[in-house]
């Protein structure tokens, strides 16, 4: 009798479920190394980063510092060119090595323009701030000015009140910014003052001296030419155009050539932002800041700022928007009206007392 054995193969299963559990196991392990070695880089890659900007910020600092010392006198030479050529500031005026010790974190590309073609200030609501204008290079004496609509009244320049060309243009502040309806936009007043370098006399700065308000509306305004002609033909009131992002203004007239100005800049109603100036196609702006565009370098980590550096107090200088100012009512003996400026020696004769 011939009896037939069967072949026992439950160790050849175990053998192939071994071998894919083994499989599936390093493959979890394979992708939680990928995983963990990824976050390790991105880590490194921000602090690399983080050592790039420091960098580039010392690459600033070392600007500013070889500029209050005298290493580095402004206005700069063409030649060499410090605005085109990365290395000219590093190699010629740098006063301390541009690389950290011991390591590889540097700044790698310093470039100063002392000349930039615009000029960017921020104005608050209420605050004026002054800035100086040397314009170089004007073809046609015009300055652009354009502002940000403020992101918190988030409303539409449809909103904004209708701007004429006088001064009845203004409306209270509770219409302005009347809830759901605020108009975004500050009504921006520049007081422009033409720096003759002769007499600082009260009539000679009053005969050198406008001041213009910008209004936010939908259309253009159809003049922008203003006239320094003395104090009472010396008050301007512009329409701008304006989109829901942004108000741009244009005022001309001014000198074309190396013409010193000074731009007192006030916001009413809403905060003004960055305000942005600049003229006609080549006009440049010196004296009043510089702009200093630096690169750091962390080993493969790379990172570039620019800043302005203000080269003036009056860049930061906050003017009063009053030259008398007072929490309480003020009794004054004068008059002002459409036709000028009267004095009022007795006001006790006056039908409508001036003071109470």
């Amino acid at each position: 009798m011939n009896v037939i054995k069967r072949q026992n193969q439950s160790g050849i299963v175990s053998i192939m479920v071994t071998m894919i559990m083994m499989v599936v196991i390093s493959l979890i392990v394979i992708g939680f190394a990928q995983v963990a070695r990824h976050n390790q880089r991105e880590t490194l890659d921000r602090q690399l980063s983080t050592q790039a900007f420091y960098a580039a910020e010392t690459g600033v600092n070392d600007v500013v510092t070889a500029i209050k010392s005298k290493h580095l006198t402004l206005p700069l030479p063409v030649v060499p060119a410090y605005n085109t050529n990365c290395n000219t500031f590093i190699t010629n005026n740098t006063p301390v090595s541009n690389q950290l010790d011991g390591t590889n974190v540097s700044y790698t590309c310093v470039l100063i323009n002392d000349k930039p073609d615009s000029v960017v200030a921020n104005v608050p609501l209420g605050k004026s701030i002054v800035v100086p204008l040397h314009m170089n290079n004007s073809n046609d004496g015009t300055l652009n000015i354009s502002w940000p609509a403020n992101s918190s009244a988030g409303s539409s320049v449809s909103n904004c009140p209708y701007g004429s060309n006088n001064i009845d243009a203004f409306t209270p502040s509770t219409i302005w910014n009347q809830s759901g309806h605020s108009c975004p936009f500050g009504l921006l007043r520049l007081d422009v003052y033409h720096d003759t370098g002769s007499s600082y006399t009260a009539d000679n700065m009053a005969n050198n001296s406008v001041a213009v308000y910008l209004v936010p509306a939908q259309h253009k305004s159809p003049s922008d030419k203003i006239f320094f002609s003395g104090p009472g033909s010396s008050v301007y009131v512009k329409n701008v155009q304006c989109t829901n992002s942004v108000c741009s203004g244009k005022i001309s007239n001014l000198k074309k050539h190396a013409a010193d100005y000074y731009l007192r800049m006030t916001s009413v109603y809403q905060n003004a932002g960055n305000v942005t100036i600049t003229g006609a196609s080549g006009t440049t702006f010196s004296g009043g800041a510089i702009v200093i565009d630096s690169t750091g370098r962390a080993q493969d980590q790379l990172r570039r700022i620019q800043v302005r550096i203000p080269l003036t107090d009056s860049n930061g200088l906050t003017v009063p928007a009053n030259s008398l100012q007072s929490p309480t009512a003020i009794c004054k003996r004068f008059d002002i009206n459409g036709s000028g400026t009267s004095a009022v020696p007795d006001y006790n004769t006056l039908p409508q007392p001036l003071c109470k």
